[in-house]
This record gives structure tokens, C-alpha cells and sequence, in this order.
């Protein structure tokens, strides 16, 4: 099982199978320093959420992974999607 941000595997045979997403939200508090090791697992947790969504589909991979963060009011969310695929 791999991810990776590449949109198409040049000379490899696959399919398809869905857009897959997985969306993490830690509290960070009010003090700016944690931010960054929060993004950070925040990101962590939501690259391993995708792993396992993707496991789940029988997937052999996850192409084109596009990582989007966020903050509100002390909370700092992390969202994760590609596509998942199946070599033939």
C-alpha cells in the first residue's frame, strides 16, 4: 500500500475504485506554539486514516493525496484525499 501525491503512474495498469477522504481536528488551544505539532499530528492521524479507508476498499494504492489544513478558534483540523486504486 502506498501514497503518493503524483495524479497517474506512468506505464502502470489500474483502476479506479473512489475518492477517498479522511479529516482530523485536534484542539490546539490558545497558545500559537503548539499549532505546528498539532498540524503535524493532525496530518499524521489523517494520512493514517486514509491508509486504513483505503485498505479497506481492498485498495493497492493512493494517488494524487492533497493535504488541506485548517484553524478556528483554537482548533486545527487536517483533511486528506486521493483516489484510491487497484493494479490489474
Amino acid at each position: 500500500m502506498f501514497l503518493t501525491t503524483e495524479s497517474r503512474l506512468a506505464g502502470k495498469n489500474y483502476n479506479a475504485l473512489r475518492v477517498i477522504f479522511a479529516t482530523v481536528t485536534l484542539e490546539a488551544g490558545n497558545h500559537i506554539k503548539t499549532y505546528p505539532v498539532k498540524w503535524d499530528t493532525a496530518i499524521e492521524n489523517a494520512l493514517s486514516k486514509l491508509h486504513a479507508n483505503a485498505m479497506n476498499l481492498g485498495a493497492d494504492g493512493v494517488i494524487g493525496v492533497h493535504v488541506s489544513t485548517s484553524e478556528n478558534g483554537g482548533w486545527v483540523s487536517a483533511t486528506v484525499m486521493g483516489t484510491a486504486i487497484k493494479f490489474f
